[in-house]
Formats: structure tokens, sequence, C-alpha cells
């Protein structure tokens, strides 16, 4: 666990093994990936299994542990790493979902088919017009809608609302970084929405919307940067 996905200064669980033996252990790296094991063990093994598919690990630990990350002097030599992310929310609170009234409608902003180049982080801006003449509504409770198999890729979205002065819509979907993308975008920075992995709004949060055109912006991580994935 890092705050950014890197192997540097780390908290780890580690497996290893000397041929004839295996060890599991909680360990820590510094800033130059030298691992360490913590002097205090806070990891309990509770299960190691070996699959077709792979060798599966289940272990646990208090999530609020007073372990300083001091290690000890035995540290472990790696000969070949091979390194991949997966985000994991730890900790969600037990908030029941709330009831909502029974007339309700939804709207769904949907990007379109887009393939995420092979590049560590991609954030891809598309714009979504809403239809004319749409009455004054109120926002009570926004979510995302990932396509099942992509939530391992998409950390946050933000929806922007447009300024409603600008009344001729350009047509854009590409990298939120891209120098030519249309200038009347830098009209689309008022925040409507924002979500990131974890996260819901309650119905208690009451936002009007009232203008016709948002910007959508996704942050996404390629799973490999040789793949290409289309979300």
């Amino acid at each position: 666990m890092s705050d950014r996905g890197e192997l540097t200064n780390a908290d780890l669980v580690v497996l290893w093994d000397t041929g004839s033996r295996s060890y599991f252990g909680d360990a820590w790296s510094d800033g130059k990936g030298r691992i360490s094991l913590d002097r205090q063990q806070d990891y309990e093994l509770i299960e190691a299994k070996q699959k077709a598919d792979g060798f599966y690990l289940t272990f646990k630990r208090p999530f609020s542990s007073s372990d300083s990350s001091g290690g000890n002097r035995a540290q472990l030599d790696l000969s070949k790493i091979q390194t991949g992310v997966q985000r994991v929310l730890m900790l969600r609170p037990d908030t029941p979902s709330p009831t909502l009234p029974p007339d309700v409608q939804t709207l769904d902003v949907l990007a379109p088919n887009v393939i995420i180049p092979t590049q560590e982080t991609t954030y891809w801006c598309f714009i979504h017009q809403l239809p004319e003449n749409i009455p004054k509504n109120h926002i009570i409770m926004y979510e995302s809608v990932i396509t099942p198999g992509n939530e391992a890729i998409v950390h946050h979205i933000e929806v922007f609302e447009c300024s409603p002065e600008m009344r001729d819509v350009p047509r854009y979907s590409g990298s939120c970084d891209d120098k030519m993308k249309p200038k009347k975008l830098n009209s689309c920075r008022h925040v409507l929405a924002a979500w990131a992995m974890g996260a819901e709004v309650r119905w208690e949060t009451n936002l009007p919307l009232l203008h016709i055109l948002t910007v959508c912006r996704r942050n996404t991580g390629a799973p490999t940067l040789e793949d290409q994935m289309v979300f």
C-alpha cells in the first residue's frame, strides 16, 4: 500500500521462500525501493493457495496500527519484480442507501467508446448536451456509471457546467490536455458533480440543474502500459 501505487515508500506484505521453506512478513520500503521487515508484524496470514491462474494469499491486519514503519536490518534481496497496481477501498462507512422519492428521474452522462491510450494516466474530456428546453430540476444524488470490468481503471469523474451564455456548442471528445481542444471549453469550469472511487452523494444534497451543456472529465489509468481498453 502506498499513496500513488508505487513500490517506494510503501507498506508491504511480502511472501518469499528459500527453496525449502516459505515465509510471510510485514515489510516496508524506503525512497529507493529497498525492502526491510517491520519490527512490529501486523499482518496475519490466513490462507495461502496455489491455483491454475496464480498464487492467492488471504491475510488481515488492524486498520489502525501503532507501527511507525521502523524496519529492522533484515533486508530482502529480490532478483526479479513484476508489478501492477490495484486500487482498493479499504474503509467504507456503514451508511444505508437512501429512499428516493417516487418521481425521481435519472440522467446518464456517458462517455463515447474511448480507447484508453497506453500511458499511466489519462484525463478524457467530452461534451454532453442535455435535451433542449429542459425544465429546472434538482440533483438529489449522483453516482458513477462504469462498464463492468473497468472499475479498476476509473479513478475519478468530474462533471462541469458550461456558461449559459455559450450557445455555439463545440463538439469534442479527447484528451483534456490537448492544446487543440476548443477554447470555448474554458467556459465550462463550474463543478456540477465530482465522484471518486468509493464516493457517493446522498439525496439531501439537492443541487439545481438549469443549463443545457456539461463537460465530463474522467481520470483513468491503463492496467498495463501495453494494453488498450475501451470504456
